[in-house]
């Protein structure tokens, strides 16, 4: 190097205070816009949110299942769902469905709903295809449901839906009672006075009390899709799972 371009000790000491003097006033601002650009991040989907409405729910009920045979299940539920932040009756569903292994892989399944709600009870029938995909290596199972529903009442409010949804549950070899699942549904309007297509998203686990006893607990985020001002809901879901075995046959003597 030349000794034209060398710097001095004392241009060096200068170098330095004026390095420190930038650190100290250029890094604070910077910082400064960094947290003021997360807030406004942060903060303006709030504002968003705040010109829909919100609600909080809670879904709780019981299921019992029967098995027929290796192909054939039978299920019976009952819900009861509040509304209103939790504070009012919004409906009790009673429903009975059937599902029909045809292969490894495919399912069906089909039934009907009853809602005794406040002011119109509600009818719903439904038939469901299911494909189902295990990954053994992983612990992993997939359905992808496509449910198609139908429901009416005695005012002729009548309502068609396709709901397809894609489920993924991780069943752990330990500890094998705790099964963590997540989910993601669309309802895509037929009718056209049906509600507006809604988004949901659900999180939650099962966990195993007995080999026929279990009991499922989630958390349901749902929205309204194509609204100006869009319904959002958080859902909170507990149900008891019953599994009823065949009586066994009597060996004979």
């Amino acid at each position: 190097m030349d000794k034209s371009t060398k710097i001095s000790p004392v241009n060096m000491k200068k170098y330095k205070k004026v390095c420190c003097e930038v650190s100290k006033t250029i890094f604070p601002r910077l910082a400064m816009n960094s947290i003021w650009t997360v807030l406004v991040f942060l903060l303006l989907p709030l504002s968003i949110h705040a010109q829909s409405e919100k609600d909080n729910q809670l879904w709780q009920g019981i299921n019992l299942e029967y098995k027929v045979n290796d192909k054939l299940n039978l299920f019976l539920s009952d819900q009861v769902r509040l509304d209103q932040n939790i504070s009012k009756f919004q409906l009790n569903l009673i429903n009975f469905e059937a599902t029909y292994k045809v292969t490894s892989l495919f399912r069906m399944a089909g039934g009907y709903r009853f809602s005794l709600m406040p002011v119109v009870d509600r009818h719903r029938l439904y038939a469901e295809p299911i494909l189902r995909y295990e990954l053994k290596d992983k612990d992993l199972k997939f359905w992808l449901h496509t449910k198609f529903q139908y429901e009416f009442d005695k005012k002729q409010n009548n309502t068609a839906h396709i709901r397809p949804m894609l489920f993924v549950k991780y069943e752990p070899k330990f500890p094998d009672r705790i099964e963590p699942f997540l989910a993601t549904e669309l309802f895509y309007r037929i009718s056209p006075d049906a509600n507006p297509n809604q988004f949901r998203i659900y999180t939650g686990l099962d966990y195993k009390l007995t080999k026929e006893i279990s009991f499922r607990v989630a958390y349901i985020r749902a929205r309204e899709l194509k609204v100006e001002s869009p319904f959002r809901t958080n859902i909170f879901f507990a149900q008891v799972n019953i599994e009823i075995d065949r009586p066994k046959k009597k060996k004979k003597s």
